[in-house]
Order: structure tokens, then sequence, then C-alpha cells
């Protein structure tokens, strides 16, 4: 039990760390709604729109697999009904991929909104052990969610 109680305590402490360093805009959890539900959230919140690159997305190994199967918890497929509201998906983006960034399961994922002078002082908090990062995508004029 020590163990899960370190873990809990310790998932987001570096990208904390990373986030105060770096002066962040905005971030949020990704847990439940999925990567295009809260995403929306933050983009609505803005007034701007999320320009998301679908396949810099990072993912387990087997995750895409595991939807190409047919193995997909009813909570993602009601939130990729609910996404459709709100995001554009270029026709290139293949259905399992779509259906990940609205995936339900997750546990201490971020989505962090950050400057392009601050991208790399992110970028090298949250190479710190703990953490891992990735560039996903950019913020634009609009609304809603572009996913390429």
């Amino acid at each position: 039990m020590r163990d899960a109680v370190r873990w809990m305590t310790t998932l987001n402490a570096a990208a904390s760390r990373a986030m105060l360093a770096a002066n962040v805009h905005a971030a949020t959890d990704v847990t439940g709604y999925g990567l295009l539900g809260h995403g929306h959230e933050m983009a609505l919140a803005s007034g701007v729109r999320l320009r998301i690159e679908a396949e810099c997305v990072p993912r387990y190994p087997l995750a895409l697999e595991l939807l190409e199967a047919g193995i997909c918890p009813g909570g993602t497929r009601a939130n990729a009904a609910e996404h459709e509201r709100f995001s554009d998906v270029a026709p290139s983006v293949r259905p399992s991929l779509r259906m990940l960034l609205s995936d339900a399961q997750s546990s201490g994922g971020l989505l962090i909104a950050v400057g392009p002078g601050d991208l790399q002082a992110l970028l090298a908090g949250l190479r710190e052990p703990d953490a891992l990062g990735a560039v996903i995508g950019t913020v634009e004029e609009g609304a809603g969610i572009a996913v390429v």
C-alpha cells in the first residue's frame, strides 16, 4: 500500500513543478471526458480553437489495435458521440485514433497550454523523472477543436 500512496501523491508533482517554472497559461487533467472533451472546455473558456495533431498524441502500445478489434469502454463511445458536436476531424485520421482522443480512461494525463516562448522550459521540466511531455498541437483563432 505504501507504493500506491507514493504514486498517488507524486503522480503530477514533476509536471506541477515544470508548469510553475514555465508560465503556463492553462491546464486541465484529462480524466473521464477524454482529451477532446477537456480540450474543448479549455478552448471554450479561452475563446480559441485547438488544433490537435492526432499522430503526436502519446499512447500506450497496442491501444489502437485494441480499439480496432472493437475493445472500447462504453464511456469512451459516449464521449466520442458527444465530441462530434465540436470537433472537426480530418478524413485522414483513422477511426481508432479518433476514438482514442475521446478515451474515458486516464490517470494523471494533463493538457497544458503554454506560450511559444516558454515551451522549451516546460518540455525541459517534463523530462524530469516521473514526467513525460509531448507537443500535440497549437492554439488558433476560432472555436472548437480541429483534429488533423
